[in-house]
């Protein structure tokens, strides 16, 4: 009876590497091997995945990511074989590659490949190298360096303190960071049997939260600002609602006193956002404008057209892009709404409300709006933070099945 337990045990080992390695690949863009755009090294483990998915699948615990992904790509296969203008057939391809990565991945989660010291292990290490190698580009920089391809700095840089760390830009860093921290607030609150407290994170997880904070504030990065304000929100209860709200009316003088750029560039957008004007957002921060703008932009969009609904083709939004890539915001609207209309784009919301995110109404979701655009598109970077959040969400899962046992 050992030798089958200990066969399961090794299998479970192994799942657990593949999914840390594809979570890994798909968060980390290194430059001099992977270039900026495709990645040719992800390629190979994209169509690998398929494979995988073989030996992995169960139907059982599985069927929600098999009819979300396939209905995701049933609509998109569609709107390719009906659509009149020519597009690039890779592009169609490289989603197949994603989304089976995706079901790959939400297979070996859900065979329970993860515990959760070892998948806070996982995530800390991930932090860690994204900090470490955050803090050695800012020395080089500090001390009159350029770019230092070996160490992933690429581009002339506003400030001597902000660089991309592992991915293309800062920006990318602080939604990937967020996300990694948002996940380990809840694996280690799942660990401890209770919500956390900024004095727990002090006790316990002082130095890897010290050094988040310093990284994403010190990457000079309006969106990791951004998504540190989202992660204020794990934090709250009504009795802090009163220094909330005080915090929130302070932002302004907080702003001038600090003479922050990325402050200022913050708030601009926020005002931006609530007042549904997106020539505001754009005029506040280009990095944020293209996730934020193209939801604003649904707004305005002509809800009688049907191509709104069914959508104009895909490479449509790569066409606009590739013809004046600084106008396109004003035209793009949410994850690939032009591409794939609102049929196609409710549908990758279903993937993501049934196998991505637990509960609906919770962080996840604003960072997934917010951070990533709401989209389900051909980024690795974003599919690596859907993937975290599936871990989370595993948790999450398992935590309340555990407590309707025990009510029971």
């Amino acid at each position: 009876m050992t030798e089958p337990a200990n066969g399961k045990s090794h299998w479970l080992k192994v799942q657990c590497f593949i999914a840390g390695f594809y979570l890994v690949l798909m968060c980390i863009q290194y430059w001099p091997i992977e270039g900026p755009g495709t990645s040719m090294v992800k390629v190979p483990f994209l169509c690998l995945s398929a494979l995988v998915l073989l030996f992995v699948f169960r139907l059982a615990s599985c069927w929600k990511v098999l009819v979300g992904c396939g209905a995701c790509l049933l609509w998109k296969f569609a709107v390719a074989y009906f659509q009149p203008t020519p597009f690039r057939w890779i592009t169609v391809a490289y989603s197949v590659g994603f989304f089976f990565t995706y079901m790959m991945f939400y297979a070996l989660v859900n065979n329970g490949c993860f515990s959760l010291k070892n998948a806070s292990a996982l995530l800390e290490s991930l932090l860690w190298a994204y900090i470490i190698v955050l803090i050695v580009q800012q020395v080089y920089s500090l001390a009159g360096g350029g770019e230092w391809r070996l160490m992933n700095l690429y581009f002339a840089r506003m400030h001597v303190l902000k660089c991309q760390s592992l991915s293309l830009e800062p920006s990318h860093s602080g939604r990937i960071l967020g996300a990694v921290f948002y996940a380990l607030l809840k694996l280690w609150e799942y660990q401890k049997g209770q919500r956390l407290t900024g004095g727990d994170l002090w006790k316990e997880h002082r130095w890897l939260t010290v050094c988040f904070l310093y990284a994403m504030i010190s990457m000079q990065s309006a969106t990791a600002m951004f998504v540190l304000l989202l992660l204020l929100f794990y934090f709250f209860s009504w009795k802090y609602m009163l220094p909330l709200l005080i915090l929130c009316l302070m932002f302004p003088v907080i702003r001038d006193i600090t003479e922050s750029h990325e402050l200022r560039r913050v708030i601009d957008v926020i005002d931006g956002v609530m007042t549904g004007n997106t020539e505001a957002v754009i005029n506040a921060d280009d990095s944020a404008s293209y996730r934020v703008a193209p939801m604003l932009n649904m707004l305005h969009a002509d809800y009688s057209d049907i191509n709104l609904w069914v959508g104009h083709g895909i490479d449509t939004a790569y066409g606009i892009i590739e013809e004046d890539f600084v106008h396109s915001r004003e035209i793009l609207l949410m994850g690939e709404i032009l591409d794939i209309g609102i049929i196609g784009y409710l549908l990758s919301l279903l993937l993501v409300f049934s196998c991505v995110i637990h509960p609906a109404f919770s962080l996840p979701t604003l960072m997934f709006f917010f951070g990533v655009g709401g989209s389900t598109g051909n980024v690795a970077y974003h599919w690596g933070i859907l993937m975290i959040f599936t871990i989370s969400s595993y948790f999450y899962d398992q935590q309340h099945r555990l407590k309707n046992l025990d009510g029971n």
